[in-house]
């Protein structure tokens, strides 16, 4: 296989977002991990890249019909994963207990969703396959879901350990 078949195969790039995905456990899970910005910031990108690469006209796929609403459809998912996006950073409410520097957010998105973040990450790998119209890339949505339930499990138990319930 050339590797011009390689980079347009579409499991090529749902395969690194799932590396990405388990770098990203990685950081979270372990404090020498956390340490290394390098393998932090590789952990987020990774994700981001093969969803964005999976959709792209240039990977060979089989794509979805349409008469122009999939431009509205993934502009306004889009949007949505902004605003999820934008919410994990703003500042919040704060809960902490005996560890002053572990802080809990539990205002604004964070009362809604626990990790609007991720929520933003799955809108955004759904925004970008309905504009491109993109099969595979929706059809992986079961599996991206999937993938940060794993992740947000291990984030939740870390938080625990740390917090208490």
């Amino acid at each position: 296989m050339s590797i011009d078949a390689f980079v347009r195969n579409p499991f090529f790039w749902a395969l690194l977002s799932m590396f990405g995905l388990l770098g990203a456990a990685a950081v979270t899970s372990s404090r020498k991990m956390t340490s290394r910005p390098l393998f932090f910031l590789g952990s987020l990108l990774l994700p981001a890249l093969g969803h964005t690469m999976l959709v792209l006209p240039f990977v060979n796929q089989l794509r979805f019909e349409s008469t122009g609403w999939h431009w509205y459809v993934g502009g306004a998912i889009l949007l949505a994963s902004l605003v999820f996006e934008i919410s994990g950073f703003l500042p919040v409410r704060d809960f902490d207990e005996e560890d002053a520097q572990v802080r809990l957010k539990i205002g604004g998105f964070y009362s809604i969703v626990r990790h609007p973040m991720y929520v933003g990450d799955i809108l955004y790998a759904l925004g970008i396959a309905f504009i491109f119209r993109s099969v595979a890339g929706v059809a992986m949505l079961p599996v991206w879901v999937a993938s940060f339930t794993f992740l947000l499990t291990v984030e939740e138990e870390l938080l625990e350990e740390r917090l208490g319930e």
